[in-house]
């Protein structure tokens, strides 16, 4: 599907998509990089969100991994393993719903 982005109101920053997420900028940089997020744009060394994509994801349920309690960061392994867990989530559901 092409992304169509015709002024800088299309797109999120990192920032933006972080505190809506409820989460750190490093984490949302940590799921771009491991394309975790339901729509990632890169031009160049940056990272945009396109927001209409974004916000129809959200609206119809993704959420980003689980975090620690609060106060406490992931580690690298834990990132991993909450991603990990939440590809196997995923894979479940779309088993069921074959």
């Amino acid at each position: 599907m092409a992304i169509s982005i015709q002024s800088s109101a299309d797109v999120m920053t990192a920032a933006e998509l972080a505190e809506r997420l409820g989460v750190t900028e490093q984490t949302v940089y940590a799921l771009a990089r491991r394309d975790k997020l339901p729509a990632i744009l890169r031009l160049g060394r940056n990272v945009f969100f396109p927001r209409q994509r974004t916000m129809q994801a959200l609206a119809e349920g993704w959420q980003p991994p689980k975090l620690p309690e609060e106060g406490r960061s992931l580690t690298g392994k834990e990132k991993a393993q909450a991603l990990d867990a939440q590809d196997a989530e995923r894979a479940k559901s779309r088993a069921k719903a074959k």
